[in-house]
């Protein structure tokens, strides 16, 4: 009894153990197939490196025509420079939302191409078509997601509220509202706001990522397959800039939430030992009772005692 006693011990904090495991794995895996809010499916990155340190508006010159050949390719539908969007690379900050102080992710995107189309952001309310024109001294124009519309005014219907920061130094407009983005690959939260900045490319910065929006015919990895070796040409050079680091979106998004998979496959391998701990135990418990009672039947058949008894 006192061995079959710590075996069933054993066994119920297996059970915990594992069931805690377990619970992680199903919510971790639960958020990896949440909808990302945007098209992730047709998307190409390019990273442009800067060679030097130089004149400021000569590269930003540069990079802009380094961007129109790249939209010139017959197989690209749209681009823009990466946003951080869905792939972790938004950040918190403070917001004073309807009298509420609050902490919410941020992205940040250009206004003069804040890459909606690209990216496949379904706009819910307002006009992000021509963000520069909205432009003034005193607000600098957002969006926000559904959810934080909702949570924090209580409807869609948002369009030209004015909100600060935390200490009141930056006023933004409310200019749209777009679907709810989500922040990264592990992870049900939201991007809660988009800023867009009128120079994205400030010359502080010596690598630029751009988004490339293929059309629908072409498959991403084709497209890297027949157009790498073409884009690490001249022809894709210039006096300040140079492309390499090609890949998918969905590869950078897996890259970039690497620590993340591992944590998630380390989790799954402890889940698997700890139901096979599980098993045998059980097993092993029933089969020392088994034993046990077999001893005991033999006994008693030895003093004449029938099947029946």
């Amino acid at each position: 009894m006192k061995k079959n006693f710590w075996i069933r011990i054993e066994i119920v904090v297996i059970t915990i153990v594992a069931w805690a495991v377990l619970d992680c794995v199903i919510v971790k895996m639960w958020q990896y197939w949440q909808p990302w809010g945007f098209d992730n499916d047709r998307l190409v990155c390019v990273d442009a490196i800067k060679r030097h340190a130089g004149d400021v508006y000569l590269q930003d010159k540069e990079y802009k025509q380094l961007m129109e050949k790249l939209q010139q390719l017959p197989e690209v539908e749209s681009l823009c420079q990466y946003a951080g969007i869905g792939n972790g690379g938004s950040t918190y900050m403070n917001y004073v939302l309807n009298e509420d102080t609050v902490s919410l992710h941020v992205s940040c995107t250009s206004a003069e191409n804040p890459g909606f189309s690209t990216y496949g952001i379904k706009v819910i309310e307002g006009d992000v078509s021509d963000i520069l024109s909205v432009y003034d001294n005193q607000f600098l124009p957002v969006a926000i997601t559904r959810s934080t519309a909702v949570k924090f005014y209580g409807t869609t219907k948002v369009i030209g509220r004015i909100f600060t920061d935390s200490r009141g130094e930056t006023k933004y407009r409310i200019i749209a509202v777009v679907e709810d983005i989500r922040h990264k690959i592990f992870s049900q939260a939201t991007c809660g706001i988009i800023e867009f900045l009128p120079i994205f490319n400030n010359g502080t910065s010596r690598k630029y990522t751009l988004c490339l929006r293929l059309r629908s015919d072409m498959n991403p990895r084709r497209f890297l397959a027949e157009y790498t070796h073409r884009l690490n040409s001249q022809e894709f050079q210039t006096e300040s800039y140079y492309l390499r680091n090609f890949m998918t979106f969905k590869d950078m998004q897996r890259i970039n939430g690497e620590n993340e998979i591992q944590q998630v496959r380390y989790y799954l391998i402890m889940t698997i030992f700890f139901f096979i701990s599980l098993c045998l135990g059980t097993i092993g418990t029933f089969w020392m009772q088994t034993k046990r009672r077999t001893d005991e039947i033999a006994i008693r058949r030895a003093f004449g005692a029938t099947r029946w008894h």
